[in-house]
């Protein structure tokens, strides 16, 4: 086993046991993001060792937490922009819809 599948495997059991003891949410940029980095290094480490189910699992998994980025994004946006003021509640959630 190499040292980088050692740190891909830390990033994800990191994320669910801080997201277990409740010192970050399932929406915090910080889970998603060590999920992201987790699931990248594993997906390259599946792919070199031709392991192509755990590849299409990492690869997925990756996805999802770019998607919980973006999530993550948008409602730090809505909140600055709610707490500067500038924007209404309605013209934030127009954007979200977007």
């Amino acid at each position: 086993m190499d040292i980088i599948s050692v740190v891909g495997l830390s990033a994800l059991l990191i994320a669910f046991i801080l997201l277990k003891i409740k010192i970050i949410k399932i929406d915090d940029i910080c889970y998603n993001f060590l999920n992201l980095t987790g699931a990248f290094i594993l997906t390259w480490y599946a792919f070199k060792q031709q392991s192509w189910i755990f590849v299409i699992l990492e690869a997925t998994w990756g996805l999802v937490a770019i998607l919980g980025i973006f999530e993550a994004g948008k409602e730090r946006k809505m909140h600055r922009d709610l707490t500067d003021n500038n924007l209404s509640v309605s013209t934030v959630v127009q954007r979200l819809r977007l």
